[in-house]
């Protein structure tokens, strides 16, 4: 993916609770993609990471300490999760992110039309801390 992008193939990433331009071989290659994508988010813990300085938007996610859920590791093993504290500041479940921008994606899309995402408001635990539509978004200012 990250050679697509390097070759322009793929304008735009959306980047979730990693640190590619960090962590990932071929630095070269992963830092002329994200410098050549379009528009790249970022969705993560922290907003001074080596990625981040190539993010158009930061959606600020909470971290590991602040997750309830499951997590399934390389072995395949799917452990349960607890917070240990609530998300600091605008920080939200990645789940809520995604169901935000998905809904906001409907808005531009769909204007006017019935929203698909009512039909399914409690099945995906709208009304929870976090999941309201505006919640935690960010321009990540570039200087």
């Amino acid at each position: 993916m990250f050679q697509a992008a390097a070759d322009s193939e793929i304008k735009a990433l959306w980047i979730a609770c990693t640190n590619p331009a960090q962590s990932l071989p071929g630095q070269s290659t992963v830092r002329r993609a994200l410098q050549r994508a379009e528009f790249v988010v970022l969705q993560a813990a922290y907003a001074h990471t080596a990625t981040a300085a190539f993010a158009d938007l930061l959606l600020p996610a909470s971290s590991w300490g602040e997750k309830e859920g499951t997590v399934t590791n390389s072995e395949r093993r799917i452990s349960r999760v607890r917070a240990a504290i609530a998300p600091l500041g605008e920080a939200r479940a990645d789940w809520a992110i995604v169901v935000d921008v998905a809904w906001r994606l409907e808005q531009r899309l769909r204007p006017g039309a019935r929203q698909l995402a009512a039909r399914h408001a409690g099945a995906a635990g709208a009304g929870q801390r976090g999941a309201g539509a505006g919640a935690g978004f960010h321009r990540h200012a570039l200087g």
